[in-house]
């Protein structure tokens, strides 16, 4: 027989919990999808990402920089720009605590047209 515990907010020791998409709706989970389905209730953030890592939301700021948002699994990814597809230079890293990041290249302007892409950094 499956107890499913209530979590008090005071009693609950999780505060946050990051679970990929393909995860949360896991079929496997189904009996506790309830408890996690609560959480929020009882003062935790639950955050959900994509197991492909993306470039999204792409915008120009007011000062004329270029942003977008990465999503994908939590990590630190190097993110890469190039004019052409053929050359890449770093433009810095960013950190993906909760499987979304902010990305700025305040460099935008100096090119006609810029290509963007993201890896992982393992350290």
């Amino acid at each position: 027989m499956t107890r499913l515990v209530s979590l008090g907010f005071l009693s609950n020791p999780i505060t946050t919990l990051v679970l990929s998409e393909a995860l949360a709706a896991s079929t496997n989970l189904t009996v506790n999808l309830t408890t996690v389905a609560t959480l929020p209730s009882q003062g935790v953030s639950v955050f959900t990402y994509p197991l492909a890592v993306q470039l999204t939301s792409p915008r120009r700021t007011l000062a004329g920089s270029f942003q977008f948002t990465i999503t994908g699994p939590p990590g630190i990814y190097t993110l890469l720009a190039s004019a052409n597809l053929a050359a890449w230079s770093e433009l810095g890293t960013a950190t993906n605590s909760l499987g979304t990041a902010l990305f700025t290249d305040a460099g935008t302007f100096l090119f006609p047209q810029k290509f963007y892409r993201a890896r992982s950094t393992v350290r």
